[in-house]
């Protein structure tokens, strides 16, 4: 049972860490693309870039934890 409330705490552990970086990627992202507009430059969309999959590896991760604890308790 604690094996399963482990499963629980991470899979809420990995939404936290997911959320900030929900909101960071795509205002990364469309700094990115003023500046790429203005000065050529690609760190920041790349930067946005990285964040938002990262958000969504995250997610998914929470997603697969949160489902293990329901369907295998």
């Amino acid at each position: 049972m604690t094996s399963n409330k482990n499963h629980l705490k991470k899979g809420f552990a990995f939404f936290l860490y997911a959320l900030p970086l929900l909101v960071a990627g795509p205002v990364v992202t469309t700094i990115g693309f003023k500046a790429i507009k203005k000065d050529g430059n690609y760190i920041f969309f790349i930067i946005g870039f990285i964040l938002s999959i990262t958000a969504m590896v995250l997610l998914a991760m929470a997603v697969k934890r949160i489902l293990q604890y329901l369907f295998n308790s």
